[in-house]
């Protein structure tokens, strides 16, 4: 960007430069006109550019998923609602991946014509899956000679999720496991999809099922009122990945991805369903997996958030609702030392680092974790 500004300036300059040389030897009109235009040339396009500003209006187009190390094409559509058209276009677009946190920064030149627009085709690709977000942050309508610019700042937003790859990895499931049964207990704190049991009142929100309205109080109140529903806590079977307990390194959180969902698709080839957790900033998210269309559905949502620093271990550590939790992290938790010897829960972790040699903790590398992770016994 900033080069090309100073090829802007540097080649106005040298046209005026060459014209003032001509009239040092031989004074002309048409020459100093001709001088006059060119030397406005710049200050009036960007006069121009400020003023239709309100009219240019741009936004992103992504498709919803794509895969690890595969080109996806994005579409930059630019509309100009005034009758002058803007010759040069450029938009700063921030490109970050919300679970790994890996960021660059593109800047993709466009125009529009009068009363028209343009579409300005773009590849992106990601060597990790996550949940890539596009940004345009600025957009600068440039001068015809492109170094004078006049700055829109739209803020826009398009989402894509990467998702992972899936590998076979044959595993043993030492437990003995039960189906759920109703009329069972239900968690107080966790939210959860059992609309049989309500864990909290609100109002409604855009988005909320409409089978979660509660009529008769929303008649009362005058308002909408939906009903939260809770989390069943008798459960079988738990596969939970924290992603606050370190910042790993980006291979790292692609390889947990791929482990968790591996892992999960080998349970339901097998038959048994379970509950999908991971941690997301300050909430736990928790999903009842029971077939591969729902699985699929769930892991573009795991995705979606990353490591935070502010979050520590959350309590799905501390009870005894399942018969067998397996929790994938980057690191082994502090302070809960009292569970490494759990027959119940077993660790498997994926760092540069080796880890304590402990009954139930399954130590992982990013460079072999399919090889780490083949018949193994859980």
């Amino acid at each position: 960007m900033i080069k090309k500004r100073a090829i802007g300036i540097i080649h106005w300059m040298m046209i005026l430069l060459f014209f003032m040389g001509i009239m040092i030897f031989q004074y002309h009109p048409i020459i100093l006109i001709i001088e006059g235009m060119w030397f406005l040339l710049p200050f009036v396009t960007w006069f121009l550019n400020f003023r239709l500003k309100s009219r240019i209006k741009v936004r992103v187009e992504l498709p919803a998923v794509s895969s690890k190390n595969s080109e996806f094409t994005g579409k930059l559509i630019t509309i100009n609602k005034s009758v002058v058209p803007v010759m040069k276009i450029v938009c700063k677009a921030a490109v970050e991946n919300s679970l790994t946190g890996e960021k660059e920064v593109l800047y993709l030149p466009t125009y529009a014509i009068a009363k028209g627009g343009s579409v300005k085709i773009f590849q992106l690709s990601s060597s990790y899956c996550g949940y890539i977000r596009v940004r345009i942050e600025k957009i600068y309508l440039m001068d015809w000679l492109g170094f004078l610019s006049v700055k829109i700042q739209p803020n826009i937003n398009t989402y894509v999720s990467v998702v992972p790859d899936l590998f076979t990895s044959p595993v043993f499931l030492q437990m003995s496991y039960t189906m759920k049964e109703e009329g069972e207990n239900w968690s107080p704190v966790k939210r959860g999809n059992d609309e049989s049991e309500v864990l909290f009142l609100r109002e409604y929100k855009e988005g909320d099922s409409i089978r979660q309205i509660h009529w008769k109080l929303s008649a009362k109140k005058g308002i909408a009122i939906v009903k939260e529903p809770s989390f069943s806590i008798e459960k079988a079977l738990l596969i939970f990945w924290d992603k606050n307990i370190c910042q790993s390194e980006p291979k790292e959180m692609d390889v947990l991805a791929e482990c968790v969902s591996s892992l999960s698709r080998e349970f339901i080839q097998q038959g048994i369903t379970f509950d999908l957790g991971w941690s997301a900033g300050s909430e736990e998210c928790f999903e009842s997996i029971d077939s591969m269309d729902r699985l699929l559905e769930t892991i573009p949502t795991m995705l979606k958030q990353g490591f935070d620093k502010n979050q520590g271990i959350g309590e799905y550590l501390q009870e005894e609702d399942y018969s067998k939790v397996i929790y994938f992290a980057g690191d082994l938790p502090k302070y809960t030392e009292n569970l490494f010897g759990c027959e119940n829960i077993t660790f498997i972790i994926c760092n540069q680092r080796r880890q304590e040699s402990l009954p139930n903790v399954i130590s992982i590398r990013a460079s072999n974790y399919m090889e780490d992770l083949r018949n193994i016994e859980i």
